[in-house]
């Protein structure tokens, strides 16, 4: 089955499919990081089992539109870390 690319970014994403986001918070210390991977999806499995009737409002002519794509995201990692607790425990020396 060939691969059919809407855009740009989803072009990016078969090839280079690790995403990390991290976000701080300064006023609390709190940090969050989630490293992903992201798959692009567009075989007729994928797109048959996520199609909603909205979707043809937005263009789409059905479920198996080769149009479309799925991005499936694979959480590889998750972590929390209060950034001001976790240097207010280390031992000054």
């Amino acid at each position: 089955m060939g691969s059919h690319f809407r855009g740009k970014k989803t072009k990016h994403l078969a090839h280079d499919s690790h995403a990390v986001i991290s976000k701080y918070k300064d006023s609390t210390g709190d940090c969050f990081t989630i490293e992903a991977e992201i798959v692009v999806q567009n075989e007729k499995q994928f797109l048959l089992a996520t199609w909603k009737p909205f979707l043809a409002a937005q263009g789409f002519k059905g479920a198996e539109d080769p149009g479309r794509t799925v991005l499936q995201v694979n959480t590889k990692k998750a972590e929390y870390v209060n950034v001001k607790d976790f240097y207010a425990g280390l031992r000054k020396k």
